[in-house]
């Protein structure tokens, strides 16, 4: 079986793909969609003859999630095997309330502060309006069901259809999960004066809006001024031992994976804790540890709090990819000197790919010490291609 591993430019954030190809059929694995620029748009309808098997969405962050509404909007025929998204999930119940005007007008107004796409009708662009992902969905007969009413919480397993291999989760936790609720219904207090005690028709539509707006205004309370330095060899071997900050509760919740074929392992990320994904890793996979992957898709664009040296003795590749990211935080200077100079575990070297620059990286590209490591830059985004 032929495994190809793809991600694209989407600006900040992900939009990733795994194929997985035999000689008479297909599987494909899509992950997140921050920004859909139209080759990924080509790509999806001309490569995947517009059929995603898996849709896997890592967590509720605008970055992760706005490429994915206009994909569903301007694909209204595109099939979807199945949906892996943790939103709001309940029991079905005969009546759920239905919000009064007053909470239906306070939802309107909340939705405008959302990322807004361009909303085709009859293949020609209407307007621009503020839409959830959970919403496009719902509206679809075909997408809602294949989105899974359950949790996707870390432990659970995934058998793919076809004798593809399977998906085991490594995050979130429960724990964090409920945690994320009661933000949810903290939040729903502040903004419709009611306490969330029953269920409500529009909880999806509800939940997603409420906690992406609360994760803009928590990235705008961390937002600091970075005090950027050029670095040098001895600023990039003491990067590495950084303090690491607790990560935030929304990428805390950001769904993990490792996939699975024969004695091939792929490890995606998303915007994970490294000590939930360490954690995991230790009490699913067995076998001496560091568990060499063949390819690892690196945590929250290389944030320099989601990459440790702690994770790396428990997970390494000789392929370790990138994406998306910003100026001079991501990916950071303190997640490429950790992986760069951590030993290697039987590779002959490690091969860094990127598929965004930022000025951290240039610099580090032009720093002549780089050349006493064995590591190779791939500022080319080259696919991943691989016989399993």
């Amino acid at each position: 079986m032929k495994l190809t591993f793809r991600t694209f430019n989407c600006g900040a954030g992900d939009c990733l793909f795994l194929i997985l190809q035999k000689e008479d059929s297909s599987f494909c694995i899509m992950v997140d969609c921050g920004y859909l620029k139209d080759e990924i748009l080509t790509f999806i309808t001309e490569e995947l003859n517009k059929r995603i098997d898996l849709l896997i969405v890592t967590h509720i962050d605008n970055d992760h999630i706005s490429g994915l509404v206009s994909l569903l909007d301007k694909l209204p025929d595109l099939q979807i095997g199945r949906i892996l998204f943790n939103c709001y999930h309940r029991p079905i119940i005969e009546q759920p309330l239905v919000l009064s005007e007053k909470q239906a007008a306070a939802l309107a107004e909340l939705k405008q502060r959302l990322p807004s796409v361009n909303v085709t009708v009859d293949g020609k662009i209407n307007a621009k309006e503020a839409i959830s992902l959970s919403e496009k969905i719902l509206k679809n007969e075909s997408w809602a069901a294949a989105w899974a009413c359950e949790e996707v919480i870390a432990g659970q397993e995934i058998l793919l259809d076809g004798d593809y291999g399977k998906i085991t989760m490594l995050s979130p936790l429960q724990e964090d999960l409920n945690a994320l609720e009661l933000q949810f219904k903290k939040e729903f207090w502040s903004k419709f004066f009611d306490k969330h005690s029953k269920q409500y028709k529009a909880d999806e539509e509800i939940y997603e809006v409420l906690l992406r707006l609360w994760e803009t205004t928590i990235i705008e309370e961390r937002a600091s001024k970075v005090t950027y330095t050029k670095p040098t060899k001895d600023s990039f071997l003491k990067a590495a031992d950084t303090k690491v900050l607790p990560v935030s509760l929304p990428n805390r919740c950001s769904i993990a994976f490792v996939y699975e074929y024969n004695n091939h392992r792929f490890l995606l990320l998303g915007d994970a804790d490294p000590g939930i994904v360490a954690a995991s890793l230790k009490g699913k996979i067995e076998g001496e540890m560091p568990y060499l992957m063949d390819m690892i898709k690196v945590s929250h664009h290389g944030s320099s709090h989601s990459t440790t040296s702690e994770l790396m003795k428990i997970a390494d590749s000789m392929h370790y990819y990138f994406t998306g990211g910003n100026k001079e935080e991501r990916p950071s200077l303190e997640t490429l000197s950790r992986i760069i100079t951590e030993p290697l575990n039987g590779q002959e070297r490690r091969v860094l790919h990127f598929n965004r620059k930022n000025t951290v990286l240039k610099d580090l590209c032009a720093m002549p010490e780089l050349e006493e490591f064995p590591c190779e830059m791939d500022l080319e985004n080259k696919p991943y291609e691989v016989e399993i």
